[in-house]
């Protein structure tokens, strides 16, 4: 699936994602939460209308891919009951 980025210019004066756009389906980007840099790549973190997620944007061929998707929906892990004992060390 083609991904596609939309930009706006931020307060300062930089670039960051306004939209997502996975083949033709849209998604609204809220915020920035992180961006980082490798070598060959820009790793952001993004906070959007479906959750957050992780794009990664190749610059050898301005490619960008779905990294990761974050657990973001349902009962966070201290929410979910744990049966009797199960703190216990042994």
């Amino acid at each position: 699936m083609e991904i596609r980025i939309e930009f706006r210019t931020t307060d300062d004066g930089e670039s960051a994602p306004s939209a997502v756009r996975f083949g033709a389906r849209r998604v609204a980007v809220r915020a920035v939460l992180d961006r980082w840099y490798g070598r060959h790549d820009t790793w952001w973190k993004l906070d959007t209308d479906d959750g957050p997620c992780i794009l990664r944007h190749a610059h050898s061929t301005d490619e960008w891919t779905l990294a990761a998707v974050p657990y973001a929906h349902g009962p966070t892990p201290a929410a979910v009951p744990r049966p009797p004992g199960a703190n216990r060390l042994h």
